[in-house]
């Protein structure tokens, strides 16, 4: 194999991980928000602590992610492919409301599991499955634009010193 191609599938590699482990997530959120509509009070405490696993990892993920790209990688990209920054700035818009919608996907958490009355719970549950459904949006929606994109405009765009300089930049986060 060529040096160019190793360096081409090393950075598609490192841009494809992260997106994979947050995607796997978003399954499992989904069939969480399915189990709390539908297995009832029953599962109920199950399903919060799953719920809340969940929760912790993006709001980890998150934690991690967002400084790092927003502070090193789309200054990077902005640099070296200045025509993407409009969707930069679609993509920081993003972030805040995922940090938003994972607050508020969090304090319904916290609500649900001390209700005690049936018909607050159902109340805070809808309003729960609400921002926990916009929250699965917005995550898929978030990473395809990145993966399917921003990422092959930029992979297209790159010089191969670039993509060295950007690959080494990446494996400081994966």
């Amino acid at each position: 194999m060529k040096p160019k191609e190793d360096q081409k599938i090393l950075l598609h590699k490192i841009l494809k991980d992260g997106t994979d482990k947050t995607l796997e997530k978003v399954e499992v959120l989904e069939k969480i928000l399915h189990h709390l509509r539908f297995e009832g009070k029953a599962s109920l405490g199950k399903s919060l602590k799953e719920a809340r696993e969940v929760q912790s990892f993006f709001a980890k993920d998150l934690a991690r992610h967002i400084p790092f790209e927003e502070g090193t990688v789309f200054p990077f990209f902005k640099t070296h492919v200045p025509r993407v920054e409009p969707m930069i700035w679609l993509l920081q818009e993003e972030h805040q409301d995922l940090n938003i919608y994972l607050k508020t996907f969090k304090s319904g958490l916290d609500e649900l599991s001390k209700v005690k009355e049936e018909r607050e719970r159902i109340r805070i549950l809808d309003k729960l499955l609400i921002t926990g459904n916009y929250l699965i949006y917005l995550l898929r929606y978030h990473l395809r634009t990145e993966k399917k994109y921003l990422y092959r405009i930029v992979d297209r765009e790159l010089k191969e010193n670039e993509k060295k300089k950007l690959a080494i930049l990446l494996r400081g986060v994966n």
